[in-house]
């Protein structure tokens, strides 16, 4: 009997000491200075606020900034040393996510998508500076458009998504009674939309998709959870067309894809249906979320940001369209690699580049004019 008590409180010790606390990329020796953001957008850190921290005379190549235990590429008109009194740290910057909360559900495929989180959309940054080495930062990259002799891409997959925010589901539930919930984050606790009864399906209506008609079929991803001990079904279609019909009783949940034909939306709009196929006419279920991804020439709607992802592939040629980047020529950021490309703006209504080849990448392509711009205007030491 010792021995298998002895077992069992070394199996719980084990088991404790391998649990993430998400502090394993502080330096504790080191100061770190907070700093808060909600939307995306492209932020600077001016010299004028690093001198009020106290930290205006360190080396650029020794910032480190951190965001969810993750190193964020920062970006400085100088390489080494301290910042020129103009200077500033630039980086592309985003609020808080569903990835600090993956850990905390009984099982990490509960937590149907990482878009928000269910405590806080508000993220917190912290900038530090290491002597010892030197940060994640974004460098220059060439953009010989002159000499190019690739074709232009023709399309990119773009990605439509609606992640429904309505109200926090509670999740699965044990009925004894009443509704007894767990103290874990369970299957279906997430942000839903309200709930989609029978006879009253769930509508979204999407319009100026810009579909690049010689493209692959799009995708549709989605997110759905019963919300009641019922029998149902659970279908879901685009334009009318059904793409599923499947069996999603009691508190089960859906979190999977299916293919559109791109005839279907080729007219540029597109309307989601999530119809609640029980019958019991007081069931309940939710969606959680969308995702619609499908081919799109490089045009970028008039938009300041954009961002945009490429798969594993050669050198590429891009010529980019109805992107707003104001007086000043645009800078694709690589948020993957950290490179850093000047656009060529010399065709009037057009943004060109060159990138070289690589894996995977994600890029955000993002308008320098200084209404673009967002200031950080104030750092909160923590030690």
């Amino acid at each position: 009997m010792k021995r298998i008590l002895t077992l069992v409180l070394v199996v719980i010790g084990l088991t404790a000491v391998s649990q993430p606390y998400n502090n394993e990329w502080i330096r504790f020796p080191q100061t770190y200075y907070k700093f808060k953001i909600v939307k995306p957008g492209l932020y600077r850190i001016p010299k004028a606020t690093l001198d009020a921290a106290g930290i205006g005379g360190a080396s650029v190549q020794n910032f480190e900034l951190w965001r969810n235990g993750k190193q964020v590429p920062i970006y400085t008109p100088t390489s080494s040393g301290p910042l020129a009194s103009n200077g500033y740290i630039e980086f592309w910057g985003e609020g808080n996510d569903g990835f600090p909360d993956q850990i905390l559900y009984r099982n990490p495929a509960y937590q149907h998508t990482q878009a928000s989180s269910l405590m806080t959309d508000t993220a917190v940054y912290f900038l530090s500076i290491n002597t010892t080495g030197t940060g994640f930062s974004y460098y220059d990259a060439g953009n010989d458009v002159a000499s190019n002799s690739l074709p232009a891409e023709p399309y990119f997959i773009n990605k439509a998504a609606t992640y429904f925010r309505n109200r926090i589901n509670p999740g699965f539930a044990a009925v004894v009674g009443e509704y007894v919930y767990s103290a874990s984050y369970d299957k279906g606790e997430l942000w839903s939309s309200n709930y989609i009864r029978p006879g009253t399906p769930l509508d979204i209506a999407m319009s100026g998709l810009n579909v690049y008609s010689g493209g692959p079929d799009a995708t549709l991803k989605f997110g759905t959870m019963g919300d009641a001990l019922n029998a149902r079904h659970l279908k879901v279609s685009v334009n009318g067309s059904q793409l599923v019909d499947v069996v999603m009783d009691f508190f089960s949940d859906v979190n999977s894809s299916v293919p559109v034909p791109l005839s279907l939306i080729t007219s540029g709009n597109a309307s989601v249906r999530f119809d609640n196929a029980s019958t019991v006419g007081a069931d309940r279920m939710v969606a959680s979320y969308f995702e619609l991804t499908y081919p799109k020439p490089f045009s970028f709607d008039n938009q300041p940001n954009y961002k945009f992802s490429l798969p594993a592939s050669g050198n590429k040629y891009l010529e980019i369209t109805n992107f707003n980047y104001g007086s000043v020529a645009p800078v694709l950021m690589n948020l993957t690699t950290g490179e850093r490309i000047t656009g060529d703006i010399s065709v009037p209504g057009m943004v060109r580049f060159v990138i070289a080849g690589g894996g995977a990448r994600d890029f955000v392509l993002v308008s320098q004019d200084p209404a673009n711009v967002n200031i950080i205007e104030a750092l909160v030491p923590k030690t």
